[in-house]
């Protein structure tokens, strides 16, 4: 029998949202139950279509990319998911390039998936 499949999903983590430097600073006390409730669900989903999956929360930048990366170096992935509150809020394309180049130098065999949203 061979192993179950990895994946990385990479996200913003949610106790950082009412920090202010994202999108959703709005959003507190629910909205941030909701968001820990929608990597659940995602963890979930990744589970059920058989993989063996964690999460890879990171902050806004100061280590995101170091996290990212001893990550990816501790473990290999066969699939790499970075959330949309990483890719389509404008203001962290930067953090979404540097992530994703750091995917492609210590997981260069790991397929790249994009989150499309959630609560």
């Amino acid at each position: 029998m061979s192993a179950r499949p990895t994946a990385l999903l990479i996200g913003l983590n949610p106790d950082l949202i009412e920090d202010g430097a994202s999108d959703f600073a709005a959003f507190s006390g629910d909205k941030i139950i909701q968001r820990w409730a929608a990597l659940a669900a995602d963890e979930a989903a990744f589970a059920a279509a058989g993989y063996d999956c964690e999460l890879g929360l990171v902050d806004y930048g100061e280590t995101a990319e170091a996290v990212t990366a001893a990550r990816l170096q501790a473990r290999a992935f066969d699939c790499v998911l970075i959330g949309a509150g990483l890719r389509l809020q404008e203001r962290h394309a930067l953090l979404f390039e540097r992530l994703l180049h750091v995917v492609r130098e210590h997981a260069p065999q790991a397929a790249i998936r994009f989150g499309a949203g959630g609560a």
